[in-house]
């Protein structure tokens, strides 16, 4: 490397040579295009990594019930030649006879009934477990399935019970932010770009109201590229393009979805245009 140091150079004279380069780095062979052979392992981890945790957690809980209520009743019949067998290994049969026996008399630990949904939920879960760990034979839910139907018969009894005593009938939700009080949160410093913590909360709760992501993973995971400042004939915007979401989580399922695309027009002094991936415009 030749430096040129003269006060008159404003650049150095860089002379690159090439004679001493080793010789596997002129080389690139050049790869497989497909690869080397899949492992089983890679494969297993790529299905682990896309399952959705809550979902996994769910299932789990589910069964984590049926287990329980399975060991009070094989405690209760000590002594007996009747033992109520693991889920895993019991045929048709046994899962629609045992099954409906486990909804009729499932509560929650302090003795308290189980909402409606709550029951169809578990009944999911149940059905989750099962598939997971190879038997896709057995669809509990499905109306086409004969072998199932007095399981059926006796969760849509219960869950119709349940619903016209009013058990869990009260649904948990937020109370909507107003404007007047979107106005207090920025006059007691909640909001504002003064500091992080301020900006942070700003930056959240705008997300959320001309967004929408949902749950904290989707809000974690947003990425500057998301977001797009643009303009054209309607005047400025923002769009912002969503990715894998709660209830939209790609592969065969909804294969026939796209991903969330909302665009905000900036116009002061009217209200916004919202455009969706739909086509459809609404006033925001």
């Amino acid at each position: 490397m030749d430096v040129d140091t003269a006060a008159v150079q404003d650049f150095a004279n860089f002379n690159l040579d090439f004679t001493n380069l080793k010789e596997e780095c002129v080389e690139n062979p050049e790869e497989p295009r497909f690869g080397l052979e899949v492992e089983e392992s890679e494969i297993q981890a790529l299905i682990e990594s896309q399952e959705n945790k809550n979902t996994k957690k769910n299932t789990q809980w589910a069964l984590n019930i049926f287990e329980s209520w399975l060991r009070e009743r094989n405690a209760q019949g000590q002594g007996q030649e009747l033992i109520i067998p693991e889920i895993q290994t019991m045929d048709a049969v046994q899962l629609n006879f045992y099954l409906g026996r486990f909804i009729m008399r499932v509560r929650r630990k302090d003795g308290k009934e189980y909402p409606a949904k709550t029951l169809f939920y578990i009944s999911c879960g149940i059905l989750r477990y099962l598939r997971d760990h190879g038997t896709h034979d057995k669809i509990l839910l499905d109306a086409g399935d004969p072998r199932f139907a007095d399981f059926r018969k006796i969760l849509h009894s219960k869950i119709k019970d349940a619903l016209s005593r009013g058990v869990g009938g009260k649904r948990k939700q937020a109370d909507p932010i107003l404007s007047e009080d979107e106005t207090t949160i920025w006059e007691r410093g909640v909001f504002g770009m003064n500091n992080a913590e301020t900006f942070q909360n700003t930056v959240f709760f705008y997300c959320c109201k001309f967004f929408g992501p949902r749950g904290h993973d989707e809000h974690h995971s947003l990425e500057c590229n998301q977001f797009l400042l643009g303009e054209d004939n309607r005047g400025k915007y923002i769009e912002f393009t969503g990715r894998s979401t709660k209830t939209f989580k790609g592969g065969l399922a909804h294969k026939e979805l796209h991903n969330k695309q909302i665009r905000h027009y900036c116009q002061p002094g009217k209200l916004n245009y919202v455009t969706t991936s739909s086509g459809k415009a609404s006033l925001h």
